[in-house]
């Protein structure tokens, strides 16, 4: 039977998974090695022995790079799928009501007010989500700490958001992986992965902000009004993305499902070593803007570099 959890009221179930050792680098990466060393083997050797054991080797590291590249469309084909809506929700006691919150200290020494929680229940995709959502009224700013729950594990993200007169909104986020789909550029989103500390990430986005001045004039209303605009704003982004070409409205009409060119784009793109390359890329653009922003991130402390102490 495979085991389910509820990590909190009102997100539902959650089934575990396990990955399989196909998509795992470690795998791909000890078949390379085989390869390697049988090659040298025969090298030394130069016998027919080691030449077939060679051939067996790279017959099978190739089927190891290959089979996923197959595989995982169909998969993804199969099961890949969209609700109509996002479901993302105010967590109330008809919703689930919150799970007990303290202020987290990094985000309130900067100066933000609780809100809100946000929850967004797992549903079919086996994917939840639960969101604290804070306000820093003086600075015009907002910002939420959430935990994304699905069948392998936890991700937790820490987010600074800016919304300006003109509905041009940006974000400013330690996402470890590189999006999927296409930028919407009213809501633009910078990823700084390096960043563990919250200071630090939100002095980069105070940085950036100061960019859009000459342009956007920002805004900020009270708690309510902004937890109602983070909502619609999320609805808008998940409504893109079912529109983005992956994704058709199924026959029934009660989701979206995965085109196969949708199944074949998203699954490859995911794929070692095509996840790994645009993590790369995108941790190597993080680290050149914050340069040249003139905040430059020390990776090993995972946060700005010591040597610019002063306040952004």
């Amino acid at each position: 039977m495979p085991i389910k959890f509820e990590p909190y009221p009102g997100i539902g179930k959650i089934q575990r998974k396990v990955l399989r050792p196909s998509r795992t680098p470690a795998v791909r990466v000890l078949a390379v090695w085989v390869v390697l060393a049988l090659l040298l083997f025969y090298e030394t050797n130069k016998t027919p022995l080691a030449w077939q054991a060679f051939e067996i080797a790279l017959a099978v590291a190739i089927a190891v790079f290959i089979y996923p590249f197959l595989d995982g469309p169909v998969r993804l084909h199969s099961r890949g799928r969209l609700e109509l809506h996002s479901g993302n929700q105010l967590a109330t006691e008809t919703t689930g009501a919150p799970s007990s919150v303290s202020p987290d200290p990094q985000i309130h020494d900067l100066g933000f007010e609780y809100a809100g929680q946000i929850i967004g229940p797992a549903g079919k995709r086996n994917v939840g989500v639960r969101m604290d959502f804070y306000v820093h009224s003086q600075n015009q700013d907002s910002a939420y700490l959430a935990e994304i729950f699905d069948g392998l594990g936890t991700t937790r993200i820490v987010a600074f958001k800016s919304r300006f007169q003109d509905d041009f909104a940006f974000e400013t986020n330690n996402v470890s992986n590189a999006s999927i789909f296409k930028a919407d550029p009213n809501f633009r989103v910078f990823r700084f992965p390096q960043l563990r500390f919250a200071d630090s990430l939100y002095r980069i986005h105070r940085r950036i902000k100061e960019r859009f001045f000459a342009d956007h004039f920002p805004t900020i209303a009270n708690k309510e009004v902004e937890l109602t605009n983070f909502l619609a704003r999320a609805e808008i982004i998940y409504q893109n993305m079912a529109q983005c070409g992956d994704y058709q409205l199924s026959p029934q009409g009660d989701c979206y499902r995965l085109t196969w060119k949708g199944a074949i784009r998203q699954s490859w793109l995911l794929t070692w070593p095509v996840k790994q390359i645009r993590m790369r890329t995108m941790r190597s653009r993080a680290l050149k803007m914050a340069r040249e922003i003139g905040l430059p991130i020390d990776v090993y402390q995972g946060r700005i570099s010591a040597s610019i102490n002063s306040p952004a």
